[in-house]
């Protein structure tokens, strides 16, 4: 369970660009909540939804909703996921991308649902379009050119300004409060927002007074942050996977 109380995730695919919008949620039967935040993301209600035999998509308030905005579903036959291949591809991939990610930049386990938001905008902006591999995923779909180079890097060092009533002393305090660049996240109180983590177990969200050092990574000097990980912090194998 991550700090956020998070135990699960949704990833919904298109078929058309293969953008993977990524949602984390409590419990399975928060579903309907899942599904309206991707309604929200998207602006539009999808013509086909394809899932698994999952309970909580197949349910009948959630079938009546959908077919009351014209969304047709087509459960795929049980031990049948391979028909929705992609899905199915997009957990994996996200799942390797957020254990990767935390590793490198030595960050705990229990941030793994803000994590996750960042590693599928790092996909979209990365893979090629499964229907034109001339462009990636971003740019299917918005028609912009991604710019990498304004995308922070997981666990660089961050700062966010402090307005003068959140200073111990106005005059001589310091301006900016430091953390590490966390992810993109909508947290419990419904805050969007860059996500920094300051000291131990506490974050915070920022919009637009904020600024990263990208190739400055203060976490990779402390102890293994995740006890699984440690073993491979060590000299020997860094040294191993370098070469």
């Amino acid at each position: 369970m991550s700090l956020e109380g998070n135990r699960y995730y949704s990833v919904f695919v298109c078929a058309r660009s293969g953008r993977k919008l990524y949602v984390a949620h409590k419990k399975k039967s928060h579903y309907p909540m899942v599904y309206l935040k991707f309604l929200a993301r998207i602006g539009r209600f999808p013509k086909l939804l394809v899932s698994d035999q999952a309970g909580e998509i197949l349910s009948k308030a959630l079938g009546f909703r959908l077919a009351a905005q014209g969304t047709h579903i087509d459960p795929v036959p049980k031990d049948e996921n391979s028909k929705i291949g992609s899905a199915e591809c997009a957990i994996d991939e996200i799942d390797r991308m957020v254990a990767v990610s935390l590793l490198n930049s030595n960050i705990h386990k229990c941030y793994w649902d803000i994590v996750g938001k960042p590693c599928s905008l790092l996909n979209a902006v990365t893979q090629s379009c499964p229907t034109d591999h001339g462009f990636t995923i971003y740019e299917a779909e918005t028609g912009f050119i991604p710019d990498l180079d304004v995308l922070p890097l997981l666990g660089c060092f961050g700062i966010r300004y402090l307005s003068k009533l959140d200073r111990k002393d106005f005059k001589v305090s310091l301006k900016n409060q430091a953390g590490v660049f966390l992810g993109f996240a909508t947290l419990r109180n419904g805050t969007y927002g860059t996500i920094l983590l300051i000291g131990d177990w506490r974050i915070v969200v920022a919009k637009e007074t904020t600024d990263f050092i990208h190739d400055l990574f203060p976490l990779n000097h402390a102890p293994s942050a995740n006890s699984e990980y440690a073993w491979l912090a060590g000299p020997h194998t860094m040294h191993a996977l370098a070469l």
